[in-house]
């Protein structure tokens, strides 16, 4: 008869750290079996525990004791920004806080982090300290390809990011390094977008100098049972008539919501008479076949082909 396993009572419903741990009487070994899940180094939780946000700031605070700043991927998780795919712990990226140079240390990077008392570079959410709004999204736009760093904004401005006051932020930086590469994407931003698909989707006719789409347009369609009002992900105008472009992603595998998404194409394609190309995120590379079967549709000679740097995958790929 296999043994049960040992669970102290004071690790079974909050994270620890293998310190506490070994004082409640575990090994490091035990700590290794299937009852005992690690959410980063040095700190686990038991197997029963829903790992809520509550959850995750509690092992944030355990695995980055001490007067640290959360930066990066893991700010605008606590910022309320980003949220991890599903079986995708939040990220541990920190630094230290204003009152001197300190490393950004995340899993994938390090990389000198300085922050400025007076930039407001820090503020205190939840009990922790993280970057800014502003200096998070300028941290995360500094070293990722362009279109990475247009759905990181795009991401920002529709939560809430101030454009213009981000402008001005990125103008009293305009001798740190990056600061051209969040220009960039500041000028292709459209707070309107609702997922990284669609600003991807949304890059492929921009940068290929098509007309620049209509984003999450609202379209009041008359039917038998009363009007209904849809959003088109984004319209874009042919020489002829206007087609809808759809990004779906994987919450559309739901058998509900493909039957949704059905009932919307055709009232699109009857109502509106809108053609809909749909894209999927396997379907967005590469992009330039992406941009000619768009270009070919709406009867529009590109003004520009599509480099494969700007559309790349991080080098270390953020699952942003």
């Amino acid at each position: 008869m296999p043994r049960r396993p040992q669970v102290p009572s004071a690790l079974a419903r909050h994270p620890f750290t293998v310190a506490q741990a070994l004082d409640a009487g575990l090994s490091r070994r035990q700590l290794e079996s299937a009852v005992w899940r690690r959410l980063h180094t040095g700190v686990y939780v038991h197997r029963d525990v829903a790992v809520d946000d509550a959850v995750r700031v509690q092992a944030l605070r355990l695995a980055a004791p001490g007067e640290v700043v959360f930066a990066g991927l893991t700010a605008a998780w606590i910022h309320g920004v980003w949220t991890p795919p599903p079986g995708v712990d939040v990220p541990l990226v920190t630094t230290r806080g204003p009152d001197g140079a300190g490393i950004e240390r995340a899993v994938h990077r390090s990389r000198r982090q300085v922050l400025r008392a007076e930039d407001d570079d820090t503020v205190v959410v939840g009990g922790v300290l993280v970057t800014s709004w502003f200096r998070t999204v300028f941290d995360l736009l500094r070293d990722v390809p362009l279109v990475e760093r247009v759905s990181v904004l795009d991401t920002f401005a529709a939560a809430g990011l101030d454009l213009a006051q981000f402008a001005e932020y990125l103008e009293r930086h305009r001798r740190w390094p990056g600061v051209d590469y969040a220009r960039t994407a500041l000028s292709l931003c459209h707070g309107a977008s609702r997922s990284v698909g669609e600003s991807r989707l949304r890059m492929c006719v921009v940068l290929a100098g098509l007309p620049e789409p209509w984003v999450n347009p609202s379209l009041l369609l008359t039917t038998p049972d009363g009007s209904l009002l849809r959003f088109p992900d984004l319209l874009v105008r042919g020489r002829r008539r206007v087609f809808a472009l759809e990004f779906d992603g994987g919450y559309h595998d739901d058998l509900r919501q493909r039957d949704a998404d059905a009932t919307r194409e055709r009232l699109l394609v009857v109502q509106a008479d809108l053609p809909v190309l749909r894209y999927r995120w396997a379907n967005l590379w590469p992009a330039q076949r992406v941009m000619l079967e768009i270009a070919r549709a709406i009867e529009w000679q590109p003004m520009n082909d599509l480099r494969p740097a700007d559309f790349a995958r991080p080098r270390y790929r953020l699952p942003w």
